[in-house]
């Protein structure tokens, strides 16, 4: 427990001197375009919007209230606002290398280009597209006697946010399409959501077997009580276990984030030849790893194609495989964009996305 709590403190620090810093930036360089001078307000601004998100967040978790949730809403939607201002200012500032640019004139254009692409990028967050990948099923070498379609749920993150409501939309959606099986690859629960025994009931209402597997936010906080809340559900966890249907080999990886231990549960399950193997692991790997174990399809999400543009750019960096299909061979790894958001509701250069896999016997 203690461990659990200064690795938290860590986090929690990090994130603060990362977020503060870019709050001061942006603060500073608004006010000082505007003509302003920074005093007392200017500062106690900065403290107030750095130390928002983490607060509120903390607040709406144990107090779930009208007013925790517009407060949270609020300050999660600022940090996607933030990251905006952030990178139209960095632009700002190459452009102002070659060219003369009037102070008050550049922060009323910036501004305004940030309300249009925050309204754009609300507006793109309350959709949910639906992406089909078809995949081809050699039958020589498996026990496909039929086509079959499955559907990916990916980070849906359902809190105060993303709650019945959003679930509702996904399970109608999903029974339209009449799936013979639902695959969750993690982060369905959000990390700073007010847990309750329902809030996964709608679930119930799909059509076909669900399996699920944890991301990193179902470790973040209770994993009991979130676990208790999925098995009360017709979710069916598969915490390093393996399951048969029609003839396809499930397998899903609870989440784990050491490399060697992630390589152990590799080596524990041995490929069914005759069967197509699915692995279903939240954080994207190298499909290589995967062809090394017979796998012929891995499905994972955690990405969300970075959300807000261009930060997929930075996410690419510690996740090359970040958004689509990629292959190795034999094997096939599909990186969900995510079904939902994390914090602010938004998304720009990403989509919220179900994704229905058509397996087609050759």
């Amino acid at each position: 427990m203690m461990i659990r709590i200064l690795q938290f403190l860590i986090f929690i620090s990090i994130f603060i001197l990362i977020y503060g810093g870019m709050n001061y930036y942006v603060l500073s360089r608004l006010t000082t375009l505007l003509g302003f001078k920074k005093n007392i307000l200017f500062y106690l601004t900065v403290l107030i919007v750095s130390l928002a998100y983490p607060f509120f967040s903390f607040l709406e978790k144990r107090f779930l209230n009208f007013a925790t949730k517009g407060l949270y809403f609020i300050a999660s939607l600022w940090m996607g606002i933030a990251f905006l201002f952030l990178c139209i200012l960095i632009i700002h500032e190459l452009i102002g290398l070659f060219a003369k640019l009037n102070p008050f004139y550049s922060a009323i254009s910036i501004i305004v280009i940030v309300a249009i692409l925050t309204i754009f990028s609300i507006i793109n967050a309350l959709s949910v597209s639906v992406q089909e990948v078809n995949l081809i099923s050699d039958n020589t070498s498996n026990n496909i006697s039929e086509n079959i379609t499955f559907v990916q749920w990916s980070d849906v993150h359902l809190g105060s946010v993303r709650n019945s409501d959003f679930l509702t939309i996904l399970v109608d959606k999903t029974n339209k399409i009449n799936p013979d099986f639902v695959v969750i690859t993690g982060d369905l629960i959000d990390g700073t959501a007010h847990l309750s025994n329902n809030m996964l009931k709608k679930v119930d209402e799909l059509n076909a077997p669900v399996y699920f597997v944890t991301g990193n936010h179902e470790t973040y906080e209770d994993s009991d009580k979130i676990s208790t809340i999925i098995n009360q559900t017709k979710i069916i966890s598969l915490n390093d276990e393996q399951k048969t249907i029609k003839g396809v080999n499930l397998i899903g990886f609870s989440y784990e984030q050491d490399k060697t231990k992630f390589i152990n549960k590799l080596s524990r399950f041995k490929q069914i030849k005759e069967d197509f193997s699915i692995l279903l692991n939240h954080a994207p790997m190298n499909p290589s790893l995967a062809n090394q174990y017979g796998f012929d399809l891995v499905l994972s999400g955690h990405t969300h194609n970075g959300q807000i543009f261009p930060f997929n750019l930075i996410v690419k960096l510690f996740f090359p495989t970040v958004n689509g299909l990629y292959r190795y061979k034999d094997t096939i790894l599909y990186v969900s964009p995510g079904t939902g958001t994390w914090g602010p509701y938004m998304r720009l250069g990403s989509k919220n996305e179900i994704t229905v896999f058509n397996l087609i016997k050759e």
